[in-house]
């Protein structure tokens, strides 16, 4: 391994808490991490005067599955690019799309539940809904931003609860006892809505699976 590589692999570990060197050490995840990785850790948690705990037993084909070379990894590693792109659509641009179609929305939410007031309880389910997976979102996007330990997987599982909840988010309206000129104008819509979220969607969650960036990075999650 080059010094180069070596040296960032060292920086981007010596930035991590001892919690997270620990809970890396234990998982003993060689999908992830390198066993030079491995070897820095133990030399960092010596340095801080930690006993290194028992590690987890992993398969030894597993590091050979990896397939990132180090011309790849001293390349591509680190949050930019498209990876930074995509933190700061989880971290800010989400939560504030979330924040303003709430603030636009609930206003006339409340003019038609005075004719129909089972679109204000649709309205409420759907802004629970929202905002829960607002909080995923930040969650899902600081773990990235900070090279977190499984932050990929769960960045996949957002994914996952995002387009359950955009399906979910697409029938609400059609249980809010509007009439049904209203629904059928509706529906093209929220289709359209749908589409979008699917091809959101698709392009994060493929982009999580093969980038080379994602994978110089994080290791295979």
């Amino acid at each position: 391994m080059g010094k180069d590589i070596f040296q960032t692999i060292r920086n981007n570990m010596e930035q991590k808490t001892t919690e997270d060197l620990l809970e890396i050490w234990k998982e003993n995840d060689r999908d992830q991490y390198t066993d030079e990785s491995f070897d820095i850790i133990q030399e960092i948690l010596h340095q801080r005067g930690v006993n290194l705990p028992p590690q987890i037993e992993v398969r030894k084909e597993t590091q050979d599955e990896i397939h990132i070379d180090p011309v790849t990894m001293e390349k591509y590693c680190g949050v930019s690019g498209w990876l930074l792109l995509f933190c700061i659509a989880l971290t800010i641009l989400s939560p504030l799309v979330t924040l303003v179609t709430f603030l636009l929305s609930f206003q006339t939410a409340q003019d038609v539940a005075a004719y129909y007031p089972r679109f204000m309880t649709i309205t409420i389910i759907d802004l629970v809904l929202s905002v829960g997976l607002m909080i995923f979102s930040i969650y899902a996007g600081v773990l990235l931003w900070r090279v977190k330990p499984n932050a990929v997987r769960i960045a996949k599982r957002y994914l996952i609860i995002f387009i359950i909840y955009a399906i979910v988010s697409s029938v609400l309206p059609l249980m809010a006892g509007l009439p049904d000129k209203i629904v059928e104008a509706m529906i093209g819509e929220l289709i359209k809505g749908l589409v979008k979220s699917i091809v959101y969607f698709v392009i994060w969650y493929s982009y999580l699976t093969i980038s080379k960036r994602v994978k110089a990075t994080y290791g295979v999650q």
